[in-house]
């Protein structure tokens, strides 16, 4: 016996109706997004096209402008026609007309030659001549200053004893004689000091320098002090002139009485070492000081007169023993 079909109930047919529907409107969704792109790539297409028409046609138009323009430069530049031979057999061409077409070729032009500069000698520097130092008048002394200036020959008191072991700063600040600074011994002058006598005695240096411990050979040369003076003798006054002294160790200089320069810590002895500028030379008798401490080892002082430019004085008499 047939079965009867049952007819499907209202939950399903929705649920049918609504899968048709998303089916539909999935399918006309593609078909929406597939035209617009179409539409999007034909546009872009005609949009390419149409650039490149305009670039096409602007090329054309600048390329029609240039043949025009050189065509109207031709016309410029060509000759008159030339006028056809009197002559109707004759199809030659005169010369002058030839020469009104095309003129003769002209010689290259000869490149010139660069111009040379004329060399210029550059210019002749002589050589810096030495300042010359004149000569001192006659001498009742033999001694002066030597080729570098130095001094030489001195009137020497030493060694004296210091206050304390390594007290030669002390010792150049110290006025040990009462009056140092004005000094003006003869020789052979006897000075008491600390109880023991000592003379004042002339010296002739063999060298540029005062060697102190040499002369005072198997004598105390440690922790001592010394002072030697010269006479210098100036025929007229001598203004800006410099002192140079070296020293072995400390030391000190007076000229006329006055402290122009002082060194105060232990050297070797060099060649000045210690410079004072603007020192003033009377006319006659100059009287110079060196002090010189020795705290151990050697003991050495020299000293000798610059002008400002340097230039060793070496023309002055010294002497030994003052004058009268």
């Amino acid at each position: 016996m047939a079965r009867k079909e049952e007819k499907p109930s209202l939950a399903k047919r929705l649920i049918e109706w609504a899968m048709t529907a998303g089916v539909l409107v999935l399918v006309g969704g593609l078909v929406c997004a597939f035209l617009i792109a179409g539409v999007f790539v034909l546009h872009r297409s005609l949009s390419r096209n149409e650039d490149e028409n305009m670039i096409v046609r602007e090329g054309a138009a600048k390329a029609v402008d240039a043949k025009e323009s050189a065509l109207e430069e031709l016309k410029k530049s060509l000759p008159s026609p030339v006028k056809a031979s009197a002559d109707p057999k004759s199809v030659g061409v005169k010369s002058t007309d030839l020469a009104d077409i095309a003129p003769a070729p002209s010689k290259p032009a000869t490149p010139e030659k660069p111009k040379e500069t004329p060399k210029v000698a550059p210019p002749v520097v002589p050589p810096p001549v030495a300042a010359k130092v004149p000569e001192g008048p006659p001498s009742r002394d033999p001694s002066r200053m030597d080729n570098e200036g130095f001094l030489r020959y001195w009137l020497i008191l030493a060694p004296l004893p210091s206050e304390k072991p390594h007290s030669g700063a002390a010792e150049i600040q110290a006025d040990r004689l009462g009056g140092e600074a004005l000094i003006r011994p003869k020789a052979e002058e006897k000075f008491s000091f600390k109880g023991k006598d000592y003379y004042w005695r002339r010296y002739k240096s063999p060298e540029f320098y005062v060697d102190f411990k040499k002369y005072v050979e198997n004598q105390k040369s440690d922790d001592v002090f010394a002072y030697a003076v010269a006479y210098v003798y100036c025929d007229e006054a001598m203004r800006d002139l410099k002192v140079l002294a070296g020293s072995n160790d400390q030391c000190r200089v007076y000229v006329n009485g006055v402290s122009v320069l002082m060194h105060e810590k232990g050297r070797t002895l060099e060649k000045d070492q210690s410079i004072a500028n603007g020192i003033a030379l009377k006319k006659g008798e100059n009287i110079v000081v060196l002090k010189v401490a020795n705290d151990g080892g050697g003991w050495q002082g020299c000293l000798r007169f610059m002008d400002k430019n340097g230039t060793p004085i070496r023309h002055l008499q010294v002497s030994s023993t003052p004058a009268q």
